[in-house]
């Protein structure tokens, strides 16, 4: 198995001359541009100490970046690739500072195997992870559970949208009620726990509504990547040519949903797969608590709402540094 690591890194952009050449054009909401998407929180090390200590059976990481690497990195190190976007992103789409396109692309990266875990730069592993956590019988382990995602607000249009064009390649491609019928032990998995509920009281809908998700590593298998290329390349093309994020385009999340469509996953508990947090300074303290309760995995999300970015940031460095004090052979 091989995990990835894969996003837009911290501070990192593909020139500041060209952020602010294309961020004149076209029309971009504030979300799509704003600082949270790109500044650097100053825990990125960290990353490699809790693969390296709670995953140590990675054999490889592929760090994906526009151009820059952090200067504390080991890149000579025996388990590490670095993927630049030049390497498997066509050139037509670049430069980009939109994390979708490049995750549309990432099954193009040289030497990926088919099992592999997208994780963001602001997910961390937290606790000591078995081998079989994220595979076994050569599927994900991932939880189908039915749900509607209406937008709270006009400000969410963007995530929105794109998972409503998401959901509605999946119905052009499987009919739910087969699906249901030929998965059902997937479908009403005992492991779902009440979450299970939400997929009976959803039975007799003839469509597929959303998918609960949580903002958290993914399992994907490259060949479903593959498969969808095959099928939609107009519209995967249309979305990864977007410089920035934009309403009605695809995202990754259409990957994981066919999966769990085509039945390509084990039932597990959400809860058992890790939590995501929004900072900010209420709830802080119960996300540094995830770094030593047992938790196996948690988000820890910027974003353009965070109402005191450096106290916030020093807390979780502090709290990292506390927990994970003793570098990484990934680092310098």
């Amino acid at each position: 198995m091989i995990l990835l690591f894969c996003g837009l890194i911290p501070a990192i952009l593909p020139g500041k001359k060209n952020f602010i050449k294309f961020k004149g054009k076209g029309k971009h909401q504030e979300n799509a541009i704003n600082a949270s998407r790109f500044r650097d929180m100053g825990i990125f090390n960290y990353w490699f100490r809790c693969v390296e200590k709670y995953a140590p059976w990675v054999r490889k990481v592929h760090l994906v970046t526009c151009g820059q690497i952090p200067s504390w990195i080991n890149t000579e190190h025996e388990k590490l690739n670095i993927v630049f976007h030049h390497d498997f992103i066509p050139n037509e789409y670049l430069p980009t500072f939109n994390s979708n396109a490049i995750e549309l692309n990432i099954h193009k990266i040289k030497g990926l195997s088919d099992k592999f875990v997208l994780f963001n730069d602001d997910m961390f592993i937290t606790s000591p992870l078995a081998e079989n956590f994220y595979f076994e019988n050569g599927y994900p382990n991932d939880f189908l559970i039915i749900k509607k995602y209406p937008p709270k607000n006009k400000g969410e249009i963007i995530m929105s949208s794109s998972d409503f064009l998401n959901v509605s390649v999946i119905n052009s491609h499987f009919d739910k009620k087969i699906k249901m019928r030929e998965h059902k032990n997937k479908y009403y998995s005992p492991n779902y726990g009440r979450f299970m509920m939400k997929n009976f009281l959803n039975r007799k809908e003839r469509l597929f509504e959303g998918f609960y998700s949580r903002h958290i590593p993914q399992p994907f298998l490259k060949s479903t990547f593959n498969e969808i290329w095959k099928h939609e390349e107009d519209l995967l093309t249309e979305s990864s040519g977007e410089k920035f994020r934009a309403p009605l385009r695809l995202t990754q999340y259409l990957f994981r949903y066919w999966q769990l469509a085509s039945g390509k996953f084990n039932p597990t508990h959400p809860k058992d797969r890790g939590v995501c947090f929004t900072l900010s300074t209420e709830n802080i303290n119960e996300a540094i608590k995830t770094l030593s309760d047992g938790t196996t995995q948690v988000c820890l999300n910027d974003t353009l709402g965070m109402n005191d970015f450096e106290g916030i940031t020093n807390a979780l460095k502090n709290a990292f540094e506390i927990k994970l004090n003793d570098k990484s052979s990934f680092e310098i």
